[in-house]
């Protein structure tokens, strides 16, 4: 998730969220989270996506983000917003 290809990047969040455990959240979260902010709106939709398999898998763990969700809602791309909908439901319920 460090590299500076865009499809590595893609293809290492895919990973991610195919294989999490809870055990991997806590060292991974940090980095998800930065790449919320990343330039390509491809990384920062997969990376919603692993938010929302964080979720899945424990409730709890990404309440200390809810800021950065709740920004990522309001991205300039509308297919990021689009895949923040259901993170922000699962939220909410």
């Amino acid at each position: 998730m460090g590299s500076s290809n865009i499809l590595e990047i893609s293809t290492a969040l895919v990973t991610l969220c195919k294989l999490l455990t809870s055990d991997m959240i806590p060292a991974i979260l940090p980095e998800v989270t930065r790449l919320l902010e990343h330039e390509n709106e491809l990384v920062r939709k997969k990376a919603v996506g692993a938010l929302h398999r964080c979720h899945q898998i424990d409730p709890t763990s990404i309440l200390h983000v809810l800021n950065n969700i709740r920004r990522i809602l309001c991205d300039r791309d509308p297919t990021v917003m689009g895949a923040t909908l259901p993170l922000f439901y699962d939220l909410i319920e």
